[in-house]
């Protein structure tokens, strides 16, 4: 039991879902408390960042639960972090093999949910992968290149020069 409760204080130290806004509504969301004839509940931890969760399930029943459906609120894969039956408290290590993978089954109000073995008597906490995050697209790098400014000017080509012919010399003398 010491080494349960050792976990439970590790994960709710190190899981901001489970105790960033612990006083506050936003924290807490029930995915279902109406499931009497099975005696399990399941609810919804949340942190600041409303894509940091974590799904706990709860089962008071010593009988097992499996392929137990519940709605979550995105695809992606859910992490098995603590099984309370796992064979490191004493239990019979019934799980889920380490997680599992959403389906686009609506249940519970949600548009995904996974289908799960709760061990008897046992809790479940379950935390999906990260969001990706969007890829910022970098702007290309402007390169701005200034040409020096030249005055064109147009020069008239040179015609070739030529001789002009001499006019004919007069002769001194007689007049004509």
């Amino acid at each position: 039991l010491n080494g349960l409760v050792k976990d439970l204080n590790h994960l709710y130290a190190n899981e901001k879902a489970l105790h960033q806004v612990d006083h506050e509504s936003c924290g807490f969301e029930w995915i279902d408390f109406r499931d009497a004839d099975n005696s399990v509940i399941s609810y919804m931890r949340k942190a600041k960042d409303p894509d940091d969760v974590i799904i706990v399930i709860c089962n008071f029943t010593p009988n097992p639960q499996m392929d137990y459906r519940i709605g979550v609120p995105r695809e992606g894969f859910y992490h098995e972090i603590l099984n309370t039956d796992s064979y490191v408290y004493w239990g019979s290590n019934m799980g889920n093999e380490g997680g599992r993978s959403a389906e686009p089954i609506p249940w519970h109000d949600n548009m995904w949910s996974i289908s799960v073995d709760i061990p008897p008597l046992g809790v479940l906490y379950l935390k999906p992968d990260p969001v990706p995050k969007p890829v910022e697209e970098e702007e290309p790098e402007v390169v701005e290149v200034v040409a020096e400014k030249k005055e064109v000017v147009k020069v008239k080509p040179k015609k070739a020069a030529t001789k002009k012919k001499a006019a004919p010399k007069k002769k001194k003398g007689k007049k004509s």
